[in-house]
Parts: structure tokens; sequence; C-alpha cells
């Protein structure tokens, strides 16, 4: 995902946002950024956990959800496996069952096999490897210019 920033004010804002990018940076480690929808209203999907392990492909079994609630499509969502996210979204409309429970057609396929328990987020994060020009800026006068960087998941 592709990220710019806003125009930033020199303090606090520039100073931190600049820190954390190059901390990640130079140590190459993962970030997390929220995912945007924008004007989308997630609602109250509940506390949805992987319902089972040893899934994978292109359908995610979930449970703890609110009986009723439904997801939409192109809804992402993040799933917290071995303490990473990944980002996923649904391929269709589904109602979730009088049980909580939902079988989620998902895209894109599963890239790991999440483990029974594993937490979902209904706000989604990206998470991934910082690269872009992280590490350079250009101050204006009062503020400080968008910053401009991409986060790509890794398996």
């Amino acid at each position: 995902m592709a990220i710019v920033t806003p125009n930033l004010k020199p303090e606090p804002d520039s100073r931190l946002w600049t820190a954390a990018l190059m901390d990640a940076w130079m140590t190459g480690e993962t970030i997390a950024c929220r995912f945007p929808q924008p004007g989308f209203k997630v609602g109250a999907p509940g506390a949805g956990v992987v319902d089972g392990a040893g899934q994978s492909g292109m359908t995610l079994n979930l449970r703890g959800l609110t009986p009723g609630y439904a997801f939409r499509r192109r809804q992402f969502f993040s799933v917290v496996h071995a303490g990473r996210r990944y980002l996923q979204y649904v391929r269709a409309q589904i109602v979730v069952g009088a049980d909580g429970r939902a079988a989620l057609p998902i895209g894109p396929m599963l890239r790991i096999a999440p483990a029974d328990g594993d937490v979902c987020e209904f706000i989604p994060m990206i998470e991934g490897k910082l690269s872009g020009d992280a590490a350079g800026w250009t101050m204006i006068p009062a503020r400080v210019q968008g910053l401009s960087f991409t986060i790509s998941e890794i398996a």
C-alpha cells in the first residue's frame, strides 16, 4: 500500500513521523498502519477469532461474531497470526449465523495457516516492510511536506 501523509506541523508531527519511519527503514522491522476504508462504517461485528486450525485457501471460518452482522463485499479486516497482521477482504456479502459463526469467502488466498483462536481486527491494519523515500522529506516554512512510503506485506 502506498501512503502519502498530509503536510505535517514541524513539531511534534513531523519529528515523530520521520523518526518512526527512519527507525523502521534502518532496522528493517515491520511497521503497521491502519488500512483506510473511506466512508465505510464497520458497525459492530463482534470479537471474531479464527474457528479451527489448518485452514487454507479462500474461505476463513470465524466464531465470536455478532449474530446477524452483515459483512459487505470488499470489507477489509486483519488476521493476527504469530504476532503479525495479514490484510484480507471479504469477497461476497455474508450474514453471520445465530451461533456467531461465519465462513467468510476471502481474498487474497490465505498466505499463512492461521491458528485456532487467532484474532481478527475489523478496523484493519496492514503490516509489512517499508520501502520508498522514507528517509527523505522536504521542509517548507512552517510545515513539512507530506511524507510518502510503501508498506509491503511479507509472508
